[in-house]
This record gives C-alpha cells, sequence and structure tokens, in this order.
C-alpha cells in the first residue's frame, strides 16, 4: 500500500452517510463546517465547490473529492453563485429544478472514523484530496 492508503486504513473508516446528489438547472446550497471527513464522486456532469476565501474548484464526471474534515462550502450549478443555507441529509437531494432529467449526479457523505487517532492521523493528511478524472490516452498514441 501506498503511504496515504495505510493512514486512512488506520483511521478505520465507515460509511456513516452516503446519498445520491442531483441537480437540474442554475442551483447553489451551502453547508456549515462539520468535524467529520466527507467524500463525492461526480457520476456525470459538473459542479462547482468553493471553500470560504478560496476560488471555487470545478469537479467534472469521474472527479473525487476527500476532506479529512469539512470546512463550510457551497456547492453551485455555476461559480460564484449564492448557496441556499442547508443540512446534511442521510436521503437523495435534489438541487434546483425538480422536474425533468438531471444534468448533474453524484454520490457524497461522511465517513465516521476510528477515535482514538484520529486527530494525529488526520493532521497527516492534506486539506483535501482531488483527483481528478483522466484526460486522453495517458500511454500516447500507437502509430
Amino acid at each position: 500500500m501506498d503511504p496515504l492508503s495505510d493512514v486512512i486504513a488506520l483511521l478505520r473508516p465507515s460509511t456513516a452517510i452516503s446519498k445520491p446528489i442531483s441537480g437540474r438547472g442554475a442551483w447553489a446550497v451551502r453547508y456549515a463546517a462539520h468535524d467529520a471527513p466527507g467524500f463525492t464522486i461526480i457520476l456525470r456532469g459538473e459542479c462547482w465547490i468553493a471553500f470560504d476565501g478560496e476560488p471555487p474548484l470545478k469537479l467534472e464526471t469521474g472527479a473525487f473529492l476527500l476532506l479529512p474534515t469539512t470546512p463550510a462550502f457551497t456547492l453551485s450549478s455555476h461559480p460564484g453563485m449564492a448557496g441556499t443555507p442547508r443540512d446534511p441529509m442521510d436521503v437523495p437531494v435534489r438541487h434546483g429544478e425538480q422536474e425533468g432529467e438531471a444534468d448533474f449526479e453524484a454520490l457524497g457523505g461522511t465517513f465516521c472514523i476510528e477515535t482514538a487517532n484520529a486527530p494525529l492521523l488526520l493532521a497527516l493528511l492534506p486539506r483535501m484530496i482531488h483527483v481528478r478524472p483522466p484526460r486522453g490516452d495517458r500511454c500516447g498514441s500507437a502509430g
């Protein structure tokens, strides 16, 4: 295993909340900080996530985001939108237009972790792990 996998394994994560998240049209939601690791994987479409004092980050199909602790953030269909305050829920969430096929789909949630070593181990992780989707042929083209 690599060092990141080793640290995560020592935390003994278990899913506390996991749910589908979808959206259509223009939407923005704001979540308060909470002291739990959070994750999302973008299944289809794109969205923007903005943390206080930082430029928005575009998340596209195939992107994965892991936050060892979850700061306050805005999740939106377009950058720079003000978010409507929301509380985390453990049921599927639909943002924006409620009718019609979603143009954005993700799976997101939070983890419960082993509390004995959590402060020390979480301090070893970067504040955000963003795995971007692969682009094109990574091995080069033949011919």
